[in-house]
């Protein structure tokens, strides 16, 4: 490596003898190695060569058709970037920097995760910041180290809050308190969201919750209308920070809290609520519900979890304004015993109701939903669309069943002409069949291979001209895969056929591989296409759905 005791002659020798050899020319000059100048020859000439590949790296670009790009069009494309993304198209070409780094507005997506020493991190993060040039950011900062090394950033942080429209923060146990002054000190004018997630810890530790100091924002954040908190609470001083919050969520998936403190914060907080999710459920906390007036919140809407403790759950909802929207998540390790008294199929009645007249509904099982320790342990849950809006995600596919059985003759089914539904869900199907008189067009998502058919149907009067079979598995299967057989299209259509005492007309068969039309050939009675397959619809965990429409309902 090159050393500074290398006189200027040595370095001149090496310097000429590795230019020659990386340009393939020569100087003129000696071009010998001896023992002199060999440990400084290596590091020259990977400098001479870098400085070359450079050279004709840069000659290139500047003649290719990117970098002809208008810097307004350039910077279009760069701003669907995700911030990761967009760091590494910066560094592909002067031209792309220059751009990318004049435009603001791409640098207004910050979100930053800080898992080792944060004080070398500062560096990073203070132009990342900069270069938004007091553009509204949304910053998501998640902190995984030393909360003696934090300094850097939180003074950086304050610098920035005034111009942050969402912040996130994920906050370790040791950096509680300093997070909690930069909070307390720092006003917020144009905040718009608020994120504070403090660690996941196994429930049984009894956790204490974190808590928003008073005085929130310097009690100026006139902006604020929604707040995320997991793990944690406001203060009941908290001030006018959270006078105008609209939308709360209450995510407690280390230590529940009790349905007195939920209520004792949203009564004295937040007057403008209107929609309040809460997950993971409550512990006992009111002895007397008698003594305790309801929430002051007439056009609340309710969206909550029963989960530790489903008797402190119902209690809690009793506090709820009639008039506000209720409804419940029911979390999968419940038993279904405990939660009979809270009603679920008289709400989802309720639904139907709303939205009758029903001519189109959708009862599709929702794919890939994990939640408990091995796929045996979960029940059936689904999906109810009606009249192509979604109105509720997360229903246990037994309340449905249970809902139909006592309440299809007023639910308004005899107006359905299209139903989709699950082929693991014939239950439902046997259930509603005698109602639906109106049915012309059924769907079948096929969701599992299985040779499964439904069981003996009613009569029904229904003029049904059209039965499709849609593939719906998790992994779509490979063509050569037979998922669904002819005998079991047969037998199923033999059995509606039977209950209606007509044919069906048309057979559409869709993303079912293996299956031609000629494999119907010997029914000339039949009509049988093929379709473009359906694209599938991506679920989503309730929480994931972003602020809750008045026309969907989680249970």
């Amino acid at each position: 490596m090159w050393t500074v005791k290398h006189d200027s002659r040595t370095k001149e020798h090496v310097h000429l003898l590795a230019r020659d050899i990386a340009h393939g020319t020569s100087s003129g000059g000696a071009t010998v190695l001896d023992a002199q100048n060999f440990p400084a020859f290596a590091e020259c000439l990977r400098q001479s060569i870098a400085r070359a590949l450079t050279s004709l790296a840069q000659a290139i670009n500047v003649k290719s058709a990117i970098c002809s790009l208008p810097p307004e069009l350039l910077s279009h494309i760069a701003s669907f970037l995700p911030l990761p993304a967009l760091c590494t198209a910066s560094s592909v070409c002067k031209h792309w920097n220059t751009v990318m780094f004049e435009d603001a507005r791409l640098w207004h997506n910050v979100s930053v995760h800080l898992c080792a020493n944060a004080s070398r991190w500062e560096p990073s993060l203070s132009p990342l910041l900069a270069r938004s040039r007091m553009f509204p950011v949304r910053l998501e900062l998640s902190v995984q180290c030393a909360s003696h090394s934090l300094d850097p950033t939180l003074k950086l942080l304050e610098q920035h809050i005034p111009h942050l429209v969402a912040l996130s923060l994920g906050i370790p146990p040791g950096a509680l308190i300093k997070f909690c002054a930069l909070l307390q000190s720092t006003p917020a004018p144009v905040l718009e969201t608020l994120r504070v997630l403090s660690p996941q810890l196994p429930r049984a530790l009894g956790m204490p919750l974190f808590g928003l100091p008073a005085g929130l924002f310097a009690a100026h954040a006139p902006r604020l209308e929604t707040m995320y908190l997991q793990s944690a609470l406001v203060s009941p001083d908290i001030g006018p920070a959270t006078a105008r919050v609209k939308h709360l969520t209450y995510e407690h998936s280390t230590s529940p809290v009790s349905a007195a403190t939920i209520y004792d914060c949203t009564r004295k907080c937040f007057p403008a609520l209107e929609s309040l999710v809460l997950t993971q459920g409550f512990v006992r906390g009111m002895n007397s519900l008698a003594e305790i007036n309801p929430l002051p919140l007439d056009g609340i809407r309710l969206f909550c979890t029963l989960d530790t403790d489903p008797e402190a759950t119902t209690a809690f909802l009793e506090l709820v304004p009639s008039t506000a929207s209720v409804t419940i998540s029911l979390a999968a390790d419940i038993p279904m015993g405990a939660v009979q008294t809270v009603d679920i199929p008289e709400r989802l009645r309720d639904i139907f109701r709303k939205h009758a007249p029903i001519q189109r509904l959708d009862i599709r099982v929702q794919q890939g939903w994990v939640h408990g320790n091995s796929s045996a342990d979960i029940p059936q849950i689904c999906t109810l669309s009606i009249n192509g809006a979604r109105v509720a995600v997360d229903v246990y596919c037994a309340f449905v069943t249970a809902m139909f059985a006592k309440n299809r003759d007023e639910m308004g089914l005899q107006h359905v002409s299209k139903l989709f539904i699950s082929k693991t869900l014939y239950e439902i199907l046997e259930t509603a069949w005698p109602v639906l008189t109106a049915l012309r067009e059924l769907t079948i998502y096929v969701d599992a291979v299985d040779e499964d058919v439904p069981g003996t149907l009613e009569d029904n009067e229904c003029k049904l001209n059209r039965i499709c079979f849609v593939e719906d598995l998790r992994v779509r299967p490979p063509p050569h895969e037979l998922i669904l057989s002819v005998p079991c299209i047969r037998e199923t259509m033999a059995i509606i056929q039977a209950s209606i005492r007509a044919d069906i007309p048309h057979l559409v068969l869709s993303g079912i591989p293996i299956l031609r039309p000629r494999d119907f050939s010997d029914a000339p009675t039949v009509s049988v296409s093929l379709e473009p397959h359906v694209p599938r619809e991506n679920y989503r965990w309730w929480w994931e759905l972003g602020l809750l429409g008045d026309c969907t309902l989680h249970v």
